[in-house]
């Protein structure tokens, strides 16, 4: 944003507690990061008690990255979801065909399997992307492709493990990160820091959204959103090419 390119601000820190999500958002998040550094500016993460999966592709290109010793994180790993019903319908009796004019023609109808050219169009996808990952963060760590490999595939590390691997550099708090943030934007003196949020009703689900505006009482709302919960973790799947980073181990997305 136009913050970073501020001159009044000569650091950004930027607290990262998130098991992952859309590989899309991730990723638009990493290049607004590369920006404020090719400005002149360090960034600085500081991991929350989850910073794994998306939240580390977000994480391994800053100048420092903090956690606490007991933080999640790593699983670097990437997958894709396609979701198809053909199998609840055919429970009920109903099946679905069609004629198409190539190979994929049907790939995404959720009425049926998946065929396997775009099963394999997926697959290249993924591989890609894990590629793309682990090179990420060869680059952001200064570590070897292979190296980085035999950590990543998916793997969770406890912030102090990661410090000794090379995916932390230092165990602390988000104090001691925005300390750390001065030194390396050479500042001296009292510190002004501005906190940058965003507002509550935006950063909720549209799950929560929907709940948080019913206020009938002749049912319990906890009650409801214990029964279509497993549900509601499909409208955060958003992402335009069907790929996430979420660290299954982590139970947060």
């Amino acid at each position: 944003g136009k913050e970073f390119t501020d001159e009044n601000i000569k650091a950004l820190v930027v607290r990262v507690s998130t098991g992952g999500g859309s590989a899309f958002a991730s990723e638009i998040i990493r290049e607004q990061l590369a920006l404020t550094q090719q400005a002149g500016k360090p960034v600085v993460v500081s991991m929350g008690s989850v910073a794994a999966s998306g939240g580390y592709w977000i994480a391994a290109g800053a100048d420092e990255v903090w956690a606490s010793p007991s933080t999640l994180t790593g699983s670097i790993g990437i997958f894709a979801a396609v979701p198809t019903i053909d199998r609840a319908l055919a429970e009920l009796g109903v099946y679905s065909d069609g004629v198409g004019t190539t190979k994929v023609s049907d790939a995404l109808y959720i009425t049926r399997p998946m065929n396997e050219t775009a099963a394999r169009a997926f697959q290249f996808n993924i591989e890609r992307g894990y590629q793309r990952f682990i090179n990420l963060v060869a680059d952001g760590r200064e570590m070897t492709v292979e190296a980085v490999d035999e950590i990543a595939q998916g793997r969770v590390w406890i912030g102090e493990d990661a410090a000794k691997i090379g995916l932390v550099d230092n165990l602390g708090n988000l104090e001691q990160a925005i300390a750390s943030a001065a030194k390396l934007a050479k500042l001296d003196g009292e510190l002004k820091v501005h906190w940058l949020k965003d507002d509550a009703w935006a950063g909720m689900s549209l799950f929560d959204q929907l709940l948080g505006g019913l206020r009938a009482k002749t049912f319990s709302i906890q009650g409801l959103k214990e029964i279509v919960q497993p549900f509601s973790k499909l409208l955060d799947m958003n992402d335009p090419a069907n790929v996430y980073m979420v660290c299954s181990e982590c139970g947060t997305l």
